[in-house]
């Protein structure tokens, strides 16, 4: 999903991003990482995001078969509240 383009707006002094979390789901993570890494011209951190703890555990479980360098659990996309609840970030138990 994520917001339609342009997603950065720069100027001479400043940035704006508003990428959203593109997610086309784990079988094409998959295909992405798995073409990047057989050329890999630099370092890969794969991002995860998900709407429940067995989903994180479930995606990461699928994405670290590909080696990526780091693996970045996305806890805190402050925009999803009305959809998926507050982030699991605003909770220490459920960040741990």
């Amino acid at each position: 999903m994520g917001h339609p383009n342009p997603t950065i707006i720069a100027t001479d002094h400043w940035m704006l991003n508003a990428v959203g979390v593109p997610d086309a789901g784990v079988e094409k993570a998959k295909d992405e990482i798995g073409s990047f890494m057989r050329r890999k011209p630099v370092p890969l951190i794969a991002n995860i995001i998900a709407e429940s703890v067995d989903h994180f555990a479930k995606t990461a479980a699928e994405i670290v078969k590909l080696y990526p360098d780091i693996l970045e659990v996305n806890i805190s996309c402050p925009n999803v509240e009305d959809e998926f609840g507050k982030p699991f970030a605003c909770s220490a138990p459920d960040a741990a």
